[in-house]
């Protein structure tokens, strides 16, 4: 079985509670009744830093060793093989003898086991370079890391899931000279990982392990209504915002005049809404505020509907009128929630109670998931850098550690890996049924919105406004048109203020 995912950050991502102003850095399991969005940078002053701008060649690699898991099948054996790099010679080695490089992770959830683990490998397979690790929880890491990096002595290597925060602030390495000259595949990693390490056309951090949304719903709560399952409509290409509407409508009871019983928890997140519907609050390259665009309109109208016209997700009135304590979702109150990939900690919650399953989100316009890649980084200001990329090139071409992060993180970002775990009698020894479909069809078919590139300085500020405004839409006391309207202007300013 999966290590549960109690505190796995959840990528770039924090809740906006009902009001759209209860922010947090991390969101684990299931949203609360507003929506999820990309995580607020730490405020900090722009450090004097070097800009990005293409590394020298960098020296000869140190000799690295990477392993392969006996446990794979011999598809993934070969799939890996390319995508790991033979050893290079420590003759070839300009590296110092005993260098130390000093690494900062996340001291959160299963990271603080893995992360001393694989440096530990990777130390015993390269002696001459030492690793002195600093774990920082979750809550203090971005006010650490920014102090450091404004102090001109950054660490030499980071685990973040914020790069296009970092990017801006030009105090990261650019990466192709080194994925080059050690002949390192990017096509063996989720292109959709990989582009959200790209910052202006450049791989600014490798990509570690990421994660995406799907829906989860109650199959005994489905069965119960004579409803299809949405795996199978998903198989016949059926699953879509009015299936899922159709759904959510006859799961929904009222008895004494008061509904007892929801489609949904709540509306989900906002960012999966516009993608689903070929929209974004932004354009690509952050330039253009895109939310009063018709689609991005239509999105966010058709959340405030599934409260107050089809009435298939609790209002905040209606879920106080529950008794106090009450979990819509393990309670069987309500059938479905949008949800990261924390299978095991959803298990724990629902406690053999009822059988559930996941599948991915409906399909609107077009198929659509949130997402946000961690990713390894090392900053501009590193005397170390060479060394820091020889750490990078062992955990992200090792086939055991990028097993172990499917088996008890997230989803790795090595193809093969994720491909092989999934596939595993170990996978399959636990819920959800469609586990592997769930996990990895944004992946396999590269729909997954990477929300990631939304964590840029005054983030914050933007993310304050739009929850603002969108907790009025949803508490029924604006539209979505005036919504959208109030918010274009402020984030319009914002980001004009970037350059």
């Amino acid at each position: 079985m999966r290590t549960p995912q109690l505190t796995s950050r959840r990528k770039t991502l924090a809740i906006l509670g009902s009001s759209g102003l209860a922010l947090a850095l991390a969101a684990c399991g299931q949203a609360a009744a507003g929506v999820t969005t990309p995580a607020p940078s730490q405020s900090a002053a722009a450090p004097a830093a070097p800009t990005i701008a293409p590394t020298a060649a960098p020296a000869a690699a140190v000799a690295t060793a990477t392993t392969v898991s006996s446990a794979s099948s011999a598809a993934s054996a070969s799939a890996v093989a390319t995508a790991t790099t033979a050893p290079v010679t420590s003759a070839a080695s300009s590296v110092a003898k005993q260098t130390t490089i000093r690494v900062l992770f996340w001291a959160d959830g299963a990271d603080m086991n893995l992360f001393p683990k694989w440096t530990q490998q990777f130390t015993q397979a390269v002696p001459s370079i030492k690793v002195e690790v600093d774990g920082v929880p979750g809550k203090d890491y971005h006010t650490k890391l920014k102090a450091q990096i404004s102090a001109g002595d950054p660490p030499d290597f980071f685990d973040d899931n914020a790069s296009p925060q970092y990017a801006y602030l030009k105090v990261l390495t650019p990466l192709e000279t080194y994925v080059a000259r050690d002949k390192i595949d990017l096509n063996n990693y989720w292109s959709v990982s990989v582009n959200a390490k790209k910052w202006q056309g450049q791989l600014v951090a490798f990509p570690a392990h990421t994660g995406a949304k799907a829906l989860v719903y109650n199959v005994d709560l489905l069965k119960a209504a004579g409803l299809p399952d949405p795996n199978d409509l998903f198989a016949a290409d059926k699953w879509d915002w009015q299936a899922f509407l159709d759904t959510c409508q006859k799961l929904s009871k009222q008895q004494g005049g008061q509904r007892v019983q929801f489609g949904m928890t709540d509306v989900g997140d906002y960012f999966n809404w516009l993608a689903e519907n070929k929209a974004s609050v932004l354009s690509a390259d952050l330039k253009t505020v895109t939310i009063t665009e018709p689609n991005a309109v239509e999105a966010i109208q058709y959340m405030q509907d599934l409260i107050w016209k089809h009435h298939v997700v609790p209002s905040a009135d209606e879920k106080k009128a529950l008794p106090a304590g009450t979990d819509v979702w393990g309670s069987s109150k309500a059938a479905m929630f949008q949800g990261w990939d924390s299978w095991d900690s959803y298990d724990k919650e629902v406690g053999g109670h009822f059988t559930w399953d996941a599948v991915p989100l409906p399909k609107g316009t077009v198929m659509g998931s949130l997402g946000g890649t961690n990713g390894w980084n090392i900053p501009s200001g590193s005397k170390l850098k060479d060394e820091s990329w020889q750490l990078i090139k062992f955990i992200s071409t090792s086939m055991d550690i990028q097993t172990e992060i499917a088996a008890k993180l997230e989803i790795p970002a090595l193809k093969a890996a994720a491909d092989s775990y999934f596939s595993s009698a170990d996978a399959a020894s636990s819920p959800p049924k469609h586990k592997k479909l769930a996990t990895l069809d944004p992946y396999d078919k590269g729909y997954l919105y990477n929300a990631e590139r939304f964590t840029f300085p005054k983030w914050d500020e933007a993310s304050a406004v739009i929850g603002k405004e969108l907790g009025l839409v949803w508490s029924n006391q604006q539209s979505a048109q005036d919504a959208c309207q109030k918010i274009a202007a402020p984030l319009e300013a914002i980001v004009k203020s970037l350059g």
